[in-house]
């Protein structure tokens, strides 16, 4: 498979992440801009992923009971709430197709034909949720954990 320097893919201003962190073995790198606004590339060890999934497992009560229902794509590091944590704990995790969570309709039937207790998205994900005339239909079902992301906009 071709390869490309990372140095020729940053953006203007972008540093690349140091791929060797010492002692921990690389788990991902991700190019964010923080509180800065300058994108920069971060190194997660596997220690500290580790640490964040069990974290993030215990927080919301996920266990092997959590049936997580994953909304957001796996290319976005917002869908790791709900996968990582859900998996490390034994729970079942819920993949549908991409386009069929598209519309309200769908996330809320397969929230209530998949018996989903957790997932986690986006405000503006939520923010279309609310629209529906659907919303309602959520306290009949089992799901009782809902996790939010967002990235802080200046």
């Amino acid at each position: 498979m071709p390869s490309v320097p990372i140095a020729r893919l940053r953006r203007p201003g972008a540093e690349p992440p140091d791929l060797h962190p010492g002692p921990h073995r690389l788990a991902y790198a991700i190019y964010t801009s923080g509180t800065t606004g300058t994108p920069k590339g971060v190194v997660i060890t596997t220690p500290a992923f580790a640490a964040a999934v069990a974290a993030s497992a215990d927080a919301l009560g996920i266990d092997e009971q959590t049936r997580g229902l994953c909304v957001s794509p796996f290319h976005f590091d917002g869908s790791f709430g709900t996968l990582f944590p859900t998996l490390y704990a034994g729970g079942a995790l819920i993949i549908r197709p991409r386009e069929a969570l598209l519309f309200p309709r769908t996330f809320f039937n397969a929230v209530k034909q998949e018996s989903i207790t957790v997932t986690g998205f986006s405000p503006t994900y939520l923010r279309l949720l609310l629209a529906s005339p659907q919303m309602d239909q959520l306290a009949a079902t089992a799901l009782s954990v809902v996790a939010l992301g967002a990235r802080h906009a200046r």
